[in-house]
């Protein structure tokens, strides 16, 4: 943890015939990095390098089974945007304006890495969005419920 792992296969075995039991023998190199927080959740990220990760066929496959996409928060979410399309990523869509939730002058954006993965950008906390009233009665305002 706190560090991107680095295994190959031709430089030492033991990892793939102790940890990555459940790869076929094809799996030649990878990098990982586990991120975890105070309640014990984890999120275990995977660079497949050998054999090498595959592009996805549909851009925006929001309709897949599993994970849809993971939400980071950062105070400077413009500035995040554009590191992520430099090195390769993508912007999806148009700025969700958060201070239609009286939230003035925070938004977010959905990107793409490299990969296809789907990574919301927030400027603010996902906690302080849903617990805004405002953002639950705007939401039911919006779709015609009534809470």
């Amino acid at each position: 943890m706190g560090k991107i792992q680095h295994f190959k296969r031709s430089e030492d075995s033991k990892p793939f015939d102790k940890l990555f039991v459940s790869y076929p023998p094809t799996l030649n190199e990878l990098k990982f990095a586990i991120l975890t927080s105070g309640n014990g959740v984890g999120i275990e990220v995977f660079q497949f390098i050998d054999p090498p990760c595959k592009s996805r066929d549909e851009v925006f496959e929001f309709t897949r089974p599993g994970v849809f996409h993971i939400c980071v928060t950062n105070q400077n979410p413009d500035e995040l945007l554009a590191r992520v399309v430099s090195r390769g990523g993508r912007q999806v869509g148009d700025w969700m304006q958060y201070s239609i939730f009286g939230l003035d002058g925070h938004k977010g954006i959905y990107t793409q890495d490299p990969w296809g993965n789907v990574v919301e950008i927030m400027s603010i906390s996902q906690e302080r969005v849903a617990s805004s009233g405002n953002a639950l009665m705007t939401a039911a305002e919006t779709f015609g419920t009534k809470l």
